[in-house]
């Protein structure tokens, strides 16, 4: 008689079979609808949890209300540094990527000339270049709009974000000096370093070019 075929995996099950050292590298390569799923592992294993084998992009809802803030990213290392991400900014307005520049004892004005700032590493045309001449002043912010590179003052993405996506900080010579993968809110709320310029990510009030809460 004819074998009955196992039933295929779940992105969950698929993801969690991974080698934890291989995971970040494996996320940026899967298609979008396991990205979801492959978070939930992601955040699940930094906070120390196990991830139910059957998580699927459905089950990854929102926390229940009482549940305590979960904690996204690493802490800040650097001169300069994502600080702040919306990307899910309402009133029709643009999402955005703060960066900020440290302000530790002895820290001078940072040179972004040619820096980049992406969301995919792996496309060249979603990679903004910092024009010659751009400059961080220790304790500042910088604004980034991920408008699809509208035209207009300031600074513009060839990009938009995702509820669930990644931001890239990169020196000239394409070395990524900081980054994030998220899970964003649904509410308009953004994801911000706590404490400000140093932490780790929260789910906040959004403060775009301001001090986080």
């Amino acid at each position: 008689m004819p074998q009955k075929n196992e039933a295929s995996p779940s992105p969950g099950e698929w993801f969690r079979t991974l080698p934890r050292g291989t995971r970040l590298a494996t996320f940026c390569s899967v298609p979008r609808p396991f990205r979801i799923a492959a978070l939930a592992v992601l955040l699940a294993t930094a906070c120390g949890q196990e991830t139910p084998s059957g998580v699927t992009a459905a089950d990854a809802g929102p926390p229940p209300p009482d549940a305590a803030p979960v904690a996204q990213g690493d802490e800040a290392r650097g001169v300069v540094a994502i600080n702040e991400v919306a990307s899910d900014s309402r009133g029709g307005a643009p999402d955005w990527i703060e960066l900020r520049a440290a302000d530790v004892p002895g820290a001078a004005t940072v040179d972004l000339s040619g820096f980049f700032l992406s969301d995919a590493p792996d496309r060249l045309d979603h990679f903004y270049r910092f024009p010659a001449g751009t400059t961080l002043a220790p304790g500042a912010y910088l604004v980034v709009l991920a408008d699809n590179g509208q035209p207009g003052e300031g600074h513009h993405a060839p990009f938009k974000l995702s509820r669930e996506d990644g931001v890239y900080l990169l020196d000239p010579d394409g070395v990524v000096i900081d980054s994030l993968l998220y899970l964003g809110a649904k509410d308009g709320r953004s994801l911000a370093r706590h404490p400000d310029g140093l932490g780790r990510f929260f789910l906040a009030a959004a403060t775009p070019g301001g001090a986080n809460p």
